[in-house]
Formats: structure tokens, sequence, C-alpha cells
């Protein structure tokens, strides 16, 4: 029998050349074989590439039991290093080898939520990341995602080149669990390949939906007609949609339908007014703000409003004075009021301020700073509510002017002496001029006649016909214009009685001559007394209680 002395249990090699990564094609793949004590033989080493090809290797025997080993792959690939010694594969052997293309993997960099994960990946739901290989060199991109179930299979992961060396990856997670991202290029990872991302299970959450529109917002809801709203569910998970609609009579039918992207429209038609509830759940929990209260009103109707109030009056309001009225809209329905105060005359807008109060109830309030026709508009939902616009005159009486006899300070007029006055009303604003006459101590007073002469210009007649103090009320716009009452004092020079010794024959020399002056029906006026007589008279009067007074001369 013949015993060999090889002992291939002893030989071993190593080197860059038999890693599994770190080759390069194109650049030379070394190793050594160590053989010392494993008694005689030959190393052989047989590479092949990844395509079954043949790749030569330079094998040199260092004449110390070592044996050093180079080889050159041309191509990028899986490559397999077998080495023999005396014929028979040494420990390990063979050798499996990446050999990637020069192109630098770690220039590659990811981005995106499905690298990056958080808590917005869930299952179902297609995620996405992007990939650039700019500046990396030559090299073939390859993406693989592993699962809880496995690999995701070619229709469920799609990547697209954008241009650039820049590609879009996107893949949907059918489960929740972890996944792997695993991204080489040049048969390398890039910097932190694999990636590892959860993936959330997909529980309905409906703190997360919201829900718009006049349906639930409850804007300009009239009863008859359609309320349409609309229910974002996106990113709020897998789940059912509920809507529910109660008026004060009931339930009202409520249609859904899907319009795609987690959103879905909601119709319904409410059949009376008054206040309802919209209840809005997903995944049988109520989505923020549900119940939704909202206010159906019955069709809008201007005519249905009433206005009323002294700032209103036909009549005409005071000048310079805030004058109010307020206006009720209960029953009108929706709708928007709207109020103006213009002087016609000088087409000036008074600034007019409104507040509202209950049960559609507005309170309004202007304050005229001139006189003149004035036009209160009021409109409802832009339709002018029933009297509109309101016509009322503004006046100011204390810019009336009055002239005439008896007006000054100690004038007298007499008994049956026409008077004319003349009442300049042109700058006062529109009104009706009214004269009342006051006699002596009469406490009803007489309207007399009024004349308008011009535009805003009155005659008032007066002919006193006793004599007694008279007192002319001059009211314009119902109020009274400067200086009014007119006080007119009245004499009756021939109700003057006089009488007395004064008056007599026969008086002496330096004797006092007393007499009376009777002025107890003659009306107001002064007393003057004159004495004629061959020398210088010196007099002496006293007035009475009585109205009389007694005259002494000597």
């Amino acid at each position: 029998p013949v015993f060999s002395r090889t002992n291939v249990g002893k030989v071993y090699a190593r080197g860059p050349g038999l890693e599994k990564s770190g080759m390069k094609e194109g650049l030379p793949g070394k190793f050594t074989v160590f053989t010392k004590g494993a008694g005689p033989g030959t190393v052989d080493v047989k590479v092949t590439g990844g395509k079954g090809e043949d790749v030569p290797c330079r094998v040199v025997d260092s004449g110390d039991g070592t044996w050093a080993c180079e080889y050159v792959p041309s191509k990028a690939g899986n490559h397999r290093v077998d080495v023999f010694y005396g014929g028979q594969s040494i420990p390990k052997s063979p050798f499996e080898v990446s050999v990637a293309t020069i192109a630098d993997a770690t220039k590659c960099r990811a981005w995106g939520p499905g690298v990056e994960g958080g808590s917005n990946l869930k299952e179902g739901e297609s995620t996405e990341f992007w990939v650039t290989t700019k500046d990396a060199g030559p090299g073939e991109l390859e993406i693989s995602v592993r699962g809880p179930k496995g690999l995701l299979q070619a229709d469920e992961l799609t990547v697209t080149d954008e241009g650039d060396d820049t590609y879009h990856v996107q893949y949907n997670p059918d489960h929740p669990g972890e996944y792997k991202v695993f991204i080489r290029f040049g048969f390398q990872h890039i910097p932190k390949s694999p990636y590892t991302v959860r993936v959330n299970a997909d529980v309905a959450t409906a703190s997360k939906c919201r829900a718009e529109g006049p349906g639930v917002e409850g804007t300009g809801l009239i009863v008859g007609e359609p309320a349409e709203f609309w229910v974002h569910t996106a990113g709020a998970g897998r789940g059912k949609l509920d809507v529910s609609v109660r008026g004060r009579f009931g339930a009202v039918d409520c249609d859904v339908k899907e319009e795609g992207n987690g959103t879905y429209k909601g119709v319904y038609v409410p059949e009376k007014d008054g206040e309802h509830q919209v209840s809005v759940r997903w995944g049988g929990s109520h989505i923020p703000g549900s119940r939704f209260k909202v206010n159906v009103n019955v069709p809008t109707d201007a005519s249905k409003c009433k206005a009323q109030g002294p700032g209103l009056n036909p009549g005409g309001v005071k000048f310079g004075v805030p004058t109010k009225f307020s206006v009720k809209t209960k029953g009108a329905g929706p709708g928007r009021l709207d109020v103006k105060a213009l002087n016609t005359k000088t087409d000036r807008e008074l600034p007019v301020e409104m507040k509202e109060g209950r049960d559609g109830t507005y309170s309004a309030s202007y304050s005229p700073d001139e006189p003149g026709p004035y036009e209160i508009d009021i409109t409802y939902d832009g339709v002018h509510i029933p009297e509109s616009p309101f016509r009322v005159p503004v006046a100011d009486p204390s810019r009336v002017t009055v002239s005439g006899p008896g007006l000054g300070d100690g004038d007298i007029v007499k008994v049956g002496e026409p008077l004319e006055y003349r009442v300049d009303a042109t700058e006062a604003g529109p009104g009706d001029l009214v004269a009342q006459l006051v006699v002596g101590s009469a406490r009803k007073p007489v309207e007399i006649p009024v004349e308008e002469t011009g535009e805003g210009v009155y005659v008032v007649r007066v002919t006193p016909d006793e004599a007694q103090r008279h007192n002319v009320n001059l009211l314009y716009a119902g109020a009274p214009v400067p200086d009014s009452p007119l006080k007119l004092h009245v004499a009756d020079p021939s109700q003057v009685r006089v009488y007395g010794r004064g008056l007599e024959s026969g008086l002496k020399s330096g004797e006092a001559a007393p007499f009376t002056v009777d002025l107890s029906k003659a009306g107001e006026g002064d007393l003057g007394i004159e004495i004629d007589g061959p020398v210088e008279v010196k007099a002496e009067r006293k007035q009475n209680r009585d109205k009389t007074w007694t005259v002494t001369y000597y």
C-alpha cells in the first residue's frame, strides 16, 4: 500500500482576494496559501466569474511554505475561488467573493419616509423614498424590501428613474411589523443599508378626521335646500364612516358618497327650521366637533322685517342728538341687515351704530350733525324692508332768525297797531313753523296764522287788541326758535286816567298840588310828565302798588 504524507487539514489561506466583499473589478485580488507542516504538495487555484467564466490566477511558491496568489476580475459580480493542495480542497474552500464595480457606494444617499420610518407608516398605505447615485461612478442600483411575510414582490415595489442620477422608489407594506430596505450600488451597500423601518397597524383614529362645509358649519342652511359637507379621513387609519342627522322633529336622511383619497361627501335636505345635530363617526368614534349643531332657517323674506322707533319719525328728529330705532328680523330667514342714513340735500352719509340683540332684533343709532332731509335705507339681504326708505327731516331751530317791531329792550307797541314779524328758517333744515299767542295770564295759547313767503321764509302778523303783555311762541320743527317766546310790551294810552286837585283851578302859589295818574288799564309803558307854567315847576312822583302814580308839584 501507498500512504500519502500530505495533511491538507493544516493548510489555510487568507487575504483580500478571498474576503466576501471589498474586491472591485479590474483590480488585483491577492491572497496567500499557508502549507507549512502539511506535507508535500502543490497549490492549485480555480477562479470562476459570476457568469461561469474562468478567471486566470497566478500562483507562486515563495519557498517558505507559503504560496502567493493573485487574480484580476474583469467583471463585477459574485466570484468563486477554489483552492486545492495536493489535489484536495483546503478548509473553507470554495471561497465566495463579491466583486464590485469601481463605483463608490459611499457617495450614494437615500431619504424619505420609506427608509426613515415614522408614525405615519401604516399597513396598506404606499410609502416612498428617493436614492441618488450622483458622483458614485458607474454601477447597478439594486433595491429589495423584506417584510414580516418575506420579500415584496415586483408588483409591490416600483423604481422610477427621475433623471440626474435620482431614483424614486415606492413600495406598499401590506402588513404591520418590521421591514428592512436593502439598497446596493455596484454590489455594495450604500451607507446605512439595510434600513430598518416599522410599519404600524392602520387602526381607525377618529381624532385625525375633520369635517367641513355648510352642512356641519351651519352657514346659510335653508329649509328645503341641500346641505352639503365633506369628511376627510386621509391618515386616520382604516375605518367605517357613519353619519346621522337629527332635527327637532326626528331623523333626517343623509346621503354619503366616497369621492376618493379618503374624502366623503354628505348631503341632507332639512324639512324644518331650527337646530339640527349632525353626528359623524369614524371607526365607531366621534370625529372632532361631532355632534355638530347647526341652525336651519326659513327662506329669506325681507317683507317679514319690521322697523320702528323715534329715529324713523316722519315728523322729524332732533338735530345733534343721538336717535334710535330697532329692526326685527325674526321670521325673515337668514340674511344681512344693512342700514344707511343719507342727507339727500348734501349727499352725505351718516355713520349708523348697529347692535345685534336677541331673537333677530337689532338696535340702531345715529346722530344728525347737520340739518336737512334724510333717508334711512334699511335692506335685508339686499332687499328693502317694508316702508324703507324712511324719510326723516332733521331741523336745527337754533338757526332760525326773527325780526320785527317791539323786540328791543324797552320797546313798546300799541293796542290796535298791526305788527309783522319775519321768520327766516332757510338754514334750519326742513320743518313746519307754528305760531301761538298768549295774552296776559291766559294759560292756553291761541294758534295764529303763518304765511310762507318763500322757501323757508315766513311772516307772522299780530295786532294787539288789549293792553296786556303779549307772548308770541314760535316753534320750528316742534322746538322753540331763539328768543321765543317774543315778549311784546303793549300799551293803550287811551286807558290812562288822570284826576286830582293839582288839575283844578284856583291853586295858590307855593301850595302843594297833587294829582293821580291811573295806569291800571293802560298796559305796559313808561310814564312821562311835563308841567308848563310861567316859571319852572318842580314835580315829584311816587308809584303806588295799585299801578297808580301820585304826582305833586308846587
